[in-house]
């Protein structure tokens, strides 16, 4: 029997109901022509067969008999996000990026894409006067799974590379480095979202005196083409398994549970380096402490900064002061209220 798969009633995968066939190419056929897909019902189901873009199932046991007569076919991303590594027979799971590291941005978004940052007004006022975009370091984020790798990379590093046991023990080693490695990687994080958040309001500012820096994704892309950025991926921390051998990889994974930030991120990693050996996998001297509580990515304000808006509840007196910090910045005029304030009216400098 194949993978067993369990449809929930959450799940809401669209699929078409086909008649009995273990036969991929029929089922890649119907899937396609069919313009009208439905929800699989939910169930337990066989997983006969799949490619890199769809899955079918055979049901093994269904609330519903009717359905219990049809396969059923869907999309791939439904039902293995995730392509297996090494070893059909390996219960692990991996993100399905590609994971060298790119030229350019990973799975970017489209150049209009809107970029949030959510703040307090200090913060702003620390990037109006230092001109550019604070990366904090990765160890003083509260997320405890911040720059680690998953559970399954620990379960399951030895029948990964159990042709190469060395290897193994360097990625363990690798491993313990990886808080180490956080003192010198260095992250701004951003919400791609083409409205705003009102969670991200309440979670990393205030509506009533924060703030939010909205750009475009090209704007950002114009000032780090040399820097490495890219979607956060939300994963199982249990289950999926974290490519290791690049330091950046911790930095893109996050769990399933913060799914809703839509995080995009700005990653510089700056690590004192030591003599390389063949035979070692820590190429860095991250043993020492960092100085730096973060650094700052220049930019030009007016040409970056798309709008500045000012809280949904934020008080008359609240947004002239978020006006008067703007004043002689060059982004005094893309100060305005919240689109989810009662009011949507511009400021403009008095």
């Amino acid at each position: 029997m194949g993978r067993t798969i369990e449809v929930r009633k959450s799940s809401y995968w669209h699929g078409v109901g086909i008649a009995p066939r273990f036969d991929l190419e029929f089922a890649r056929r119907e899937f396609k022509s069919r313009a009208l897909k439905i929800n699989v019902p939910t169930g337990t189901y066989e997983l006969i067969a799949h490619d890199n873009e769809i899955a079918l199932l055979r049901p093994l046991s269904n609330v519903r008999p009717h359905w219990a007569r049809w396969f059923w076919v869907t999309e791939i991303t439904n039902i293995i996000p995730k392509r297996s590594i090494y070893s059909e027979a390996l219960p692990v799971i991996v993100d399905g990026q590609k994971h060298d590291r790119p030229f350019f941005h990973h799975d970017a978004p489209p150049h209009e894409a809107k970029l949030w940052r959510y703040m307090v007004i200090d913060k702003l006022e620390e990037m109006l006067n230092q001109k550019g975009i604070f990366l904090a370091r990765a160890d003083t984020f509260k997320d405890k799974l911040e720059g680690t790798l998953s559970r399954a990379n620990e379960v399951h590093r030895a029948e990964v590379y159990r042709n190469n046991p060395k290897l193994a023990a360097a990625f363990a080693r690798y491993t313990e480095e990886l808080a180490k490695m956080k003192r010198w990687t260095y992250v701004s994080c951003w919400r791609i979202d083409e409205n705003e958040s009102l969670r991200s309001w309440q979670e990393y500012a205030s509506t009533s005196e924060g703030v939010a820096i909205q750009t475009t994704y090209g704007r950002i892309a114009d000032y780090t083409s040399y820097n490495f950025c890219a979607k956060v991926r939300y994963v199982d921390f249990e289950e999926t398994w974290v490519m290791e051998g690049n330091t950046l990889h911790p930095f893109l994974h996050k769990h399933n549970e913060f799914g809703w930030e839509q995080e995009f991120r700005i990653i510089v990693q700056q690590f004192p380096e030591r003599d390389v050996a063949f035979d070692q996998v820590d190429y860095y001297e991250c043993d020492s402490e960092n100085p730096h509580c973060g650094l700052v990515l220049p930019v030009d304000l007016a040409t970056f900064v798309e709008r500045i808006v000012v809280g949904p509840e934020a008080s008359p007196k609240f947004q002239e002061q978020v006006l008067k910090l703007a004043t002689g910045t060059g982004v005094a005029g893309k100060v305005q209220l919240s689109s989810l304030s009662q009011s949507c009216a511009s400021y403009a400098p008095t």
